[in-house]
């Protein structure tokens, strides 16, 4: 293609249309839950509705607003296919039916479905279709088995084709899909009610998040409980926008009562819209609010660590928000790299740079990873010291694996936004001076 950018959905800078339009006329012709057309119009069915996509007759003039057309239909059938993902994985990872093998590769049931690594593909689009159909027949051949077997059994119910419904009752209290005790005659589903379902669907930018990772938040209310029975101490959590989702007004109520929130950039090389978006909103509707950010890093080695420093000051220069800047280091290639201690050696080294020159800058640097890549650093540079704060990504079923004297963010699948939750004094300290920024005086001992 030799649209530019600007030509483009901010998230289509790598794209092959040919396949792209291809995938959507396939499924035109094809009855499916995605996208289907009527005359000029073409509509998608989201998590929140149907939306509505108008093609324009295609004309030597208009050849560049036709095919931002058809890529607007794509992204938004991307969306809808990436919730459904998130969905069923949730559920599925529960039941033991779905299990992520590897960073790009997801088993569902027996079947092995690899994930392509650029996520605005059609690669990437026909995996996660994969994943629904295979998902579902399980499910499908799992309900026959019960409706043949002569005893009553418990299981966990999700219809893939009714969107609101599943997504209302997967987000009841306490993040559990809705079990129900089934008579195999007269089989009866009493669903859940829930207020409130996610309302914005997640904006796909180059390089975005793992696929298992993705996942649909819901707002942490309590801190996490204390294991140390004696402790005193408490927590300080500040909530993050998790990923890729973009903030729609509505959403900027869970945060109005934070002091700082945090938003979330998944690359900043092509400057990230999506967080520059959710700032902009941020202030449209709480003006008061301070802004904290995080970054998702992918220097590998000190040269590749001075290019991302300085786009990522030019970033938040523009962006004009708070000292504090949570750096996640590139675990994936930390993770393949385990037996070359050198890589290690020279990763963490770039990632020490990066948070120097932040410091120079004035800024409060965190360095973050993940819980198995802060394990495997110090396996394999058993004489590293730490230079700087360090958090460790948790996961819901990794929280029992560190105490409450850990620092880290943790990332439920099942809220609509993450929490970094703090229990070191010193750091909370520097975290309490952030929001007011012209007074930012602290240094990092």
């Amino acid at each position: 293609m030799k649209e530019t950018v600007n030509d483009m959905p901010s998230n289509m800078t790598k794209i092959d249309f040919d396949l792209i339009r291809g995938w959507i006329s396939e499924h035109l012709k094809t009855p499916n839950e995605i996208v289907h057309s009527e005359g000029r119009n073409v509509i998608v069915s989201t998590e929140l509705g149907l939306k509505e996509f108008t093609i324009p007759r295609l004309s030597e003039d208009n050849k560049v607003a036709w095919k931002k057309s058809w890529l607007d239909v794509y992204d938004a059938c991307l969306d809808a296919l990436q919730l459904k993902v998130n969905r069923i994985y949730l559920a599925g990872k529960k039941e033991g039916y779905i299990i992520q093998t590897s960073p790009n590769e997801v088993r569902v049931g027996l079947t092995i479905i690899k994930i392509a690594d650029d996520h605005n593909s059609v690669a990437y689009a026909r995996a996660l279709e994969k994943i629904i159909s295979t998902y579902k027949k399980i499910k499908e051949e799992e309900a026959k088995r019960i409706n043949s077997s002569p005893i009553s059994v418990n299981r966990s119910t999700i219809n893939i084709g009714a969107s609101d419904k599943a997504v209302a009752n997967m987000y009841k209290v306490g993040n559990d899909i809705s079990t129900v005790k089934e008579k195999v005659v007269t089989p009866k589903v009493e669903l859940p009610k829930q207020e409130t379902i996610l309302k914005t669907p997640l904006k796909h930018e180059e390089d975005r998040v793992s696929t298992v990772r993705m996942a649909m938040p819901k707002p942490i209310v309590e801190e996490r409980k204390p294991k140390e029975e004696n402790s005193d101490k408490r927590q300080v959590i500040i909530q993050k926008i998790p990923d890729n989702v973009s903030l729609d007004k509505n959403d900027c109520e869970i945060y109005k009562t934070q002091p700082l929130v945090i938003a979330s950039c998944v690359s900043v090389k092509n400057g990230d819209g999506v967080f520059r978006d959710n700032i902009d909103i941020l202030r449209e509707n709480i003006p008061n609010i301070s802004i904290g950010s995080f970054i998702r890093g992918k220097s590998t080695n000190t040269d590749q660590a001075e290019k991302e420093t300085t786009r990522m000051l030019k970033l938040l220069n523009e962006c004009q928000v708070s000292k504090l800047v949570i750096y996640e280091i590139n675990n994936d290639y930390i993770a393949n790299h385990l037996k070359k201690k050198d890589c290690i050696e020279e990763i963490m080294e770039a990632a020490n740079n990066i948070c120097a020159v932040l410091m120079e800058e004035k800024y409060y640097p965190i360095l973050c990873m993940d819980l198995d890549t802060y394990e495997s650093i110090k396996t394999v540079l058993p004489e590293y010291k730490e230079k700087y704060p360090i958090i460790k990504c948790v996961t819901p079923k990794q929280k029992d694996m560190v105490s409450n004297s850990d620092d880290i963010l943790y990332m439920n699948p099942s809220s609509d936004s993450d929490a970094v939750m703090v229990y070191d004094e010193n750091m909370q300290t520097s975290l309490r001076t952030i929001p007011q920024k012209e007074s930012y005086s602290n240094q990092i001992a």
